[in-house]
């Protein structure tokens, strides 16, 4: 979620786009004059002072709600008890791990210390790390060009139906449907404090934070169903549903992230230990990270000579045969160890096959969950009339979209790879670059982003109203940026703006 990972090739390929932009630019002024201010307004950001002044905002008194939901990784976690905040953090206390207790095959009943309180606007990381922004920009652009003003979910202002917007933080750790029941209670909630059964909400929702939405909008509170049948008795209290950068075909990332962990340097194996990272054991924890993961309709591997693999993605012995789980890497810690040495070497065998046997229940439960979760997104349902769909997505950057499976040159054990390894031959390390990576924003796809299961509004024969005339039952933007900065990039925030607050003016 924050900045996506950078490796050579794709610099390479960005010092290859500017120099071609250059070329460009250099040869539309000298051989098409009539066009030198084209040139110009392709190189050009948008001026959002200028597009949305104050009389704009002033004119525009009345709006809709508007409820902003982050992403994975973009919710500050404190712990309740002390106060000490633990992500984002330069580091914390041993009792503050980011892993959550696998006790229990009911990932509600599986809690800790921590809770969500903010959106995370910038993360700071250390004095020697500059301050990276992550939400800073977009809810300034509403305050400032959107006429918003910020309200709390726990205590919003009396008048606080219009003109406002509201940050719902969530532990981004949890299970999604858990997330998205307590979006359901708070806008409940909000109508009930207002008196406004009628009153309806905008819902702007970055990445993760979109699957939560869709959850809410397609079933409300309801519990996950092994038949799940939407209702969309969540979009009865929604006007517009505006999605950045959302997975919704899912995201080989959130594999890789699973298999080698998280870290804010942007390398797999971070070098500075002394910085919070979301490691491999961490992740392990986290079901939200398996409700990310691809389809298995689209979830793409592929062997040495990159044919593809048929692969189940959601059956436990698939992450056992390729090692993909630290469940299958079980160590007792040090002081348990030393604890049980008392008792023999039978009793830390003994504690070593439970521990074992505990993380095995806990992974298959989370496929479990994650399958079904996936199930009930993908049930095709057709959109409400009263319901906008929007999608606002990158797709200028590759993005990986298949992983390698390759044998150990050492072991001979299965080797996956998520980027071509150095030992492939010239010509089939050029062409795994090409088969393993697609147009994205670094993270998600540009067809994990379209893979909705939605159907067209059925209309009577003849009918040439404007609902005849829609194509398809959303509509998709796209600009060139990277996953994390959507939010932040000014193309987007001025479509966003513009959508929010109608083109009239």
């Amino acid at each position: 979620m924050m900045k996506s990972e950078v490796g050579s090739r794709k610099a390479a390929s960005r010092n290859q786009s500017r120099s071609s932009s250059l070329l460009s630019f250099a040869l539309c002024l000298l051989l098409t004059s009539p066009l030198f201010s084209a040139c110009l307004l392709r190189n050009s950001q948008p001026n959002l002072p200028r597009n949305f002044p104050s009389r704009t905002a002033l004119n525009h008194r009345g709006k809709p709600p508007l409820i902003l939901i982050p992403g994975v990784l973009g919710s500050q976690l404190v712990n309740r008890r002390t106060g000490e905040k633990v992500w984002p953090s330069l580091g914390a206390s041993d009792d503050d791990s980011l892993a959550l207790p696998i006790t229990s095959d009911n990932f509600a009943d599986n809690t800790d210390d921590l809770i969500a309180n903010e959106i995370l606007e910038t993360a700071k990381f250390g004095p020697l790390i500059p301050e990276i922004s992550v939400y800073d920009r977009l809810v300034a652009a509403l305050q400032y060009y959107g006429g918003y003003r910020r309200g709390s979910l726990e205590s919003p202002p009396p008048d606080g139906d219009h003109d406002t917007f509201y940050v719902f933080a969530y532990d981004w750790r949890r299970d999604n449907v858990e997330s998205a029941r307590l979006l359901a209670r708070r806008i409940a909630a909000l109508k009930q404090q207002f008196g406004r059964p009628d009153l309806r909400f905008d819902i702007v929702a970055h990445s993760m934070g979109g699957l939560v939405a869709r959850y809410y909008a397609m079933y409300g509170e309801q519990e996950l169903s092994a038949a799940p049948r939407p209702d969309w008795s969540g979009a009865r209290h929604l006007n517009r549903l505006i999605l950045m950068g959302t997975p919704n075909a899912g995201s080989m990332d959130a594999l890789r992230t699973l298999v080698l962990g998280y870290s804010i340097t942007g390398t797999s194996r971070p070098r500075l230990g002394f910085l919070r990272q979301l490691d491999r054991d961490s992740v392990f924890t986290t079901p939200s990270a398996y409700q990310l993961l691809p389809r298995n309709a689209s979830a793409r591997f592929l062997n040495e000579q990159l044919a593809p693999l048929d692969l189940d993605l959601f059956n436990v012995e698939t992450w056992r045969r390729y090692g993909w789980s630290a469940a299958f890497q079980v160590k007792l810690s040090k002081g348990e160890q030393k604890k049980l040495k008392r008792e023999g070497a039978d009793a830390i065998t003994q504690a070593t096959e439970k521990l074992a046997a505990s993380r095995e229940r806990f992974l298959r439960a989370a496929l479990a969950r994650a399958a079904a979760f996936h199930r009930a997104l993908d049930a095709i349902s057709t959109l409400p009339d009263s319901l906008r769909l929007y999608l606002f997505g990158g797709d200028c950057e590759d993005t990986l979209d298949a992983a390698l499976i390759v044998s150990d040159q050492k072991t001979g054990q299965p080797l996956t790879l998520f980027q071509p390894s150095r030992a492939l031959s010239g010509d089939l390390r050029s062409r795994a670059w090409k088969t393993m990576f697609a147009p994205g924003d670094g993270r998600v796809t540009r067809r994990s982003l379209l893979g909705l299961k939605l159907e067209p509004e059925a209309v009577a024969e003849g009918d040439d109203s404007p609902r005849a005339m829609k194509q398809q039952p959303f509509y998709a933007v796209f600009d060139c940026e990277v996953h994390g900065d959507l939010p932040l990039n000014t193309r987007v925030q001025n479509n966003l703006l513009t959508l929010l607050l109608g083109n009239s003016y």
